[in-house]
């Protein structure tokens, strides 16, 4: 079984709703894929080149070193609302995590989206990152 993501890059995150993703197969959660985008692709350059295109079996340290399901598939654009669907399923119930670089803000973002909400929630990857080192660290 993977854990799905999405990596994306938006001009605007917070007044589109809007990002230009890849699909990434394994590895989505917090520490794999979250955790590699915070630590290794932390600007805004590096979010563009890594999106630019292709579609990920896994995401390393470097867009060299990646896993690539296919790196001429062409990135595509989605729409973090309740109406909006994609080329592989909808949004908010096959991709576990959906992550996203916003230009604006220069941060990266972790989209909470269900569908009974129509507009999603934006939580600081860093934030998020933070949270799960400090229930490590009490457990």
């Amino acid at each position: 079984m993977s854990t799905r993501s999405y990596i994306g890059i938006s001009d605007d995150l917070f007044g589109t709703n809007e990002a230009r993703c890849l699909y990434c197969q394994f590895d989505g959660y917090l520490e794999g894929v979250g955790s590699t985008l915070f630590k290794c692709y932390n600007s805004e350059a590096l979010a563009d080149s890594l999106t630019a295109k292709g579609s990920l079996d896994s995401l390393r340290e470097t867009r060299e070193k990646c896993d690539w399901y296919d790196e001429e598939d062409k990135p595509f654009r989605v729409k973090f609302d309740s109406e909006s669907k994609d080329r592989y399923q909808d949004v908010f119930h096959m991709i576990d995590y959906r992550y996203v670089y916003d230009r604006k803000t220069q941060k990266w973002y972790e989209v909470e989206a269900t569908r009974f909400f129509k507009f999603p929630a934006y939580l600081p990857l860093e934030n998020l990152l933070k949270a799960v080192l400090e229930r490590k660290e009490e457990a």
